[in-house]
Order: structure tokens, then C-alpha cells, then sequence
């Protein structure tokens, strides 16, 4: 009976641990899945995750291509518009900021600066008579001289100085009064230099093959001496165009005064003509018409004038 007992209370053992075995093993299963599908739950978001970011970043980088490209149009809109506006102010015309009509002292000295060159008709000067329009930039040191000569020669005669070279007569006048000249009345002062004078020949001896000038001669300009010839032209001043540049735009009339005026006793001399306006010009009888011109010249810090280009249509 006591075995009995013993066996069985092994056997109840047994079957309890075998229990206790299958419940164990229930439990490991049940981990297991549930790590197996937290595992896939965890991978399944991965993914997920990594697609948002790489549409955030290929939005991203489609906004800044896209941005990107909109600034280059603008800019290469903004670059042709600016291009097509400096183009079309370089084909504007200057604009006139003032037209000025003389009157009074302004008159007269307007008048008397283009007289200069009217009374020894510069308008047929080499290089104004070649391009029809005479310019600093086409000038020669022969026709500088040439108009220092007449210059002295129609306005204060007694300047010159009278020196002969074997039979013949000449009138000379230093290089410096030359220079002088040519920076009072043109508008670049160094248009004519020393160098320049001494480039001239001497002043012959003979008639053989003689020209009338310029020679070069002991720091002197040589021109044969010329007859008494009338220089009676004067230039009135209609109006002066300002465009702002620092030049004046003259346009202008050119009058001769009549032989018999000039050669009449009472002749008062041509002071009473640098005053005229462009009216009393027209209807004086003593003058008679010639011609019409413009000049560009530049104006000084004092008001005086220095001529840039001269161009004069006689008979028009």
C-alpha cells in the first residue's frame, strides 16, 4: 500500500512538471511572435519614414531649381531691358537746354569772336575748305600760322616787324605771339608748338620758287609782305544753342561791308558793326549779305570763347 502511495505521488509529480513544461513553452511562442511583429510593425514605418524625407527633399530641390531659374529669367530680362535702354540713349540726339539770343555786351562779343575769323574769310582755310567743315582735329600748323598772320596783319599791323632775306620783304612775329594767338582764339592750347615752327624752311633770298609762307627763321614766323588788301567782313550772331557740354552752337550771318563805305571819308570804322543784332544787320544799307555759318566753341571760366569747328555756306 505504501508503494502504492509512493508511485503515485511520483506520477502526479511527473504529470505536473510536464504541465509546467507546455505552459513554459506557450509563453516563449507567444514572445516570440509578438517581437516578430513588433519587428515587422518597426520595418513596415522605416520605409515610410525614408519616402517622406526624400519627398520633402526632392520638393525641396524643386523649389530651388525652380527659384533658380526664375531669378536667371529676371535677370536676363533686367541685363536686356538696361542694354536696350543704353543703346537708346546712345542714339539720342544731345538735348538743347537753352537757346540763347543775344542782346547788349553779349552781342557784341559773340559778334566780334566770329568776326575774327569771317573778316579774313577762315572759312577757305586748307582744311575747312577739304572737309567743308574746318575742325581742331584736321588742322595744320601752316593754316594756324596762316590765320595768326591775317589776325595780326587786319587788327594791329604796327605788331608785326619788318626783316629782309636778300631782295626780299617780310613781315615776322615771334613763335610766342603765334602760340599766344592760337590759345586765345582755338580751344586746344596746344594746337601749335615750337617743334611745329621749326619745321618750316627759311625764308629764301630770291623769288625763285618762292611761296608766300610760313618760314622759320631765329625763333620768328616769316610771310612775304602783302599789299594792302580790304578785310571787311563781320559775322552777326543770330542765336547760340546749349546743350550743356560747356560749348555754344553759334549760328550766324556773314555781311561784307560795301567798298564804298569803307572808302569814304567818313568811314567811322567797323566798331558801330560788333554791336549789330541779326535785325539791324538785315536792314542796314551799308552791309550786303555773304552767307550763313556755324561754329562750336568751347566757353571759358571768364565767359570768352575758343573755337572747335567753323563751317560757312557762302551765297546760301
Amino acid at each position: 500500500m505504501k508503494k502504492r502511495n509512493i508511485c503515485a505521488v511520483v506520477l502526479a509529480s511527473v504529470m505536473l512538471l510536464s504541465a509546467v513544461a507546455c505552459s513554459s513553452d506557450d509563453d516563449s511562442e507567444e514572445t516570440t511572435s509578438e517581437a516578430e511583429t513588433t519587428q515587422s510593425v518597426v520595418e513596415t514605418e522605416e520605409p515610410v519614414a525614408t519616402s517622406a524625407d526624400e519627398s520633402t527633399e526632392d520638393t525641396q530641390m524643386t523649389e530651388e531649381i525652380s527659384a533658380g531659374e526664375d531669378v536667371t529669367a529676371s535677370t536676363e530680362s533686367t541685363d536686356t531691358t538696361e542694354s536696350e535702354e543704353t543703346e537708346s540713349t546712345d542714339e539720342t540726339e544731345p538735348e538743347i537746354l537753352e537757346t540763347i539770343v543775344f542782346e547788349g555786351e553779349g552781342q557784341r562779343n559773340a559778334n566780334v569772336f566770329l568776326t575774327n575769323f569771317a573778316e579774313q574769310n577762315f572759312h577757305e582755310a586748307g582744311a575747312a575748305d577739304e572737309f567743308d567743315v574746318w575742325d581742331e582735329d584736321n588742322v595744320s600748323a601752316e593754316e594756324l600760322l596762316t590765320f595768326v598772320y591775317f589776325h595780326i596783319k587786319i587788327n594791329n599791323f604796327s605788331e608785326f616787324e619788318i626783316a629782309q632775306s636778300g631782295e626780299l620783304t617780310y613781315v615776322t612775329f615771334t613763335v610766342d605771339k603765334a602760340i599766344e594767338v592760337i590759345h586765345k582764339y582755338m580751344n586746344n592750347a596746344f594746337l601749335l608748338t615750337e617743334e611745329d615752327c621749326q619745321a618750316f624752311p627759311a625764308p629764301p633770298s630770291s623769288m625763285d620758287n618762292i611761296s608766300f609762307g610760313p618760314f622759320y627763321q631765329d625763333g620768328k614766323i616769316w610771310f612775304m609782305s602783302g599789299d594792302g588788301d580790304i578785310h571787311s567782313d563781320i559775322a552777326v550772331v543770330d542765336y547760340a544753342i546749349n546743350t550743356g557740354d560747356g560749348t555754344l552752337t553759334f549760328y550766324f550771318k556773314i555781311y561784307n561791308i560795301n567798298y564804298e563805305t569803307v572808302e569814304s571819308p567818313d568811314f567811322a570804322g567797323f566798331e558801330r558793326y560788333y554791336s549789330l543784332t541779326p535785325a539791324e544787320a538785315a536792314n542796314d544799307p551799308t552791309l550786303e549779305y555773304r552767307g550763313s555759318g556755324v561754329a562750336n566753341a568751347a566757353v571759358g571760366q571768364f565767359g570768352n570763347y575758343n573755337l572747335n569747328t567753323y563751317d560757312v555756306d557762302i551765297g546760301a
